[in-house]
């Protein structure tokens, strides 16, 4: 994110889709992101593309592509022959079967990111509570702001607890790939929950307009507000 001028840098408390794991594909498929899919969904692509490599290998190892240095190409005795450490017929499987069992592993290693994520977010909240939306209440004012929303909370709000329960919600969201039957202002991809200068204030910013629009709409749908700092 750009830092904008001439403003003091706002503290952030946490940011879906940070983390990216690079681990190389040797060109066949782009590096993995853990916000890419749930967490199901990526253990799925991984045992899909495992059981592709495993299939390459098969095709790799079978009596047709042996090396046969005795005759040439049927057994004509005026082809040209050539060593395996120039042409080798099994190559090109073994290696689709090692990019497929590469990206498999990021797959996994990006399942198993979500699932501590959330654990490390969710400690002290069960799985229903994980599963709430943190309603956005008491609320006296919401403010649009460059990126999304200003939310400010009513006098009394425990604003820590409320800003702990988002992040959770934020973790148990994307390690389930942000499903879109959820109404839920924190269950867009892309949202950051951002602290403020003001301790009863909490930001909700995306990073495009789409995103922002959306944060906006259902902010204000969610939000429990109140007049005077009373229901």
């Amino acid at each position: 994110m750009m830092k904008k001028p001439a403003m003091m840098k706002q503290p952030r408390v946490t940011m879906v889709g940070l983390i990216t794991l690079t681990v190389g594909c040797g060109g066949a498929k782009p590096s993995v992101r853990p916000d890419d899919m749930s967490a199901e969904g990526h253990l799925n692509e991984a045992k899909k593309e495992s059981a592709e490599a495993q299939r390459e290998i098969r095709e790799a190892n079978s009596p047709a592509l042996q090396p046969n240095m005795a005759v040439s190409a049927n057994a004509n005795p005026e082809g040209y022959y050539y060593p395996t450490d120039l042409y080798n017929p099994r190559s090109d499987h073994l290696l689709r079967a090692a990019r497929l069992t590469k990206h498999a592993q990021e797959h996994e290693a990006a399942a198993s990111y979500l699932a501590s994520f959330e654990q490390a977010e969710c400690q002290k909240f069960p799985p229903a509570t994980r599963a709430a939306c943190p309603l956005l209440g008491p609320v006296t004012e919401i403010v649009d702001v460059p990126g999304g929303v200003r939310t400010r909370f009513a006098e009394g709000t425990h604003l820590d607890a409320v800003v702990a329960h988002m992040r959770c919600h934020l973790a148990y969201a994307q390690s389930r790939g942000f499903d879109t039957g959820s109404g839920c202002p924190l269950y867009i991809r892309g949202v950051e929950i951002r602290t403020t200068s003001d301790p009863r204030a909490i930001e909700i910013v995306g990073p495009n307009a789409a995103v922002v629009a959306e944060i906006r709409n259902r902010s204000r749908e969610e939000a429990v507000m109140v007049r005077g700092g009373a229901p």
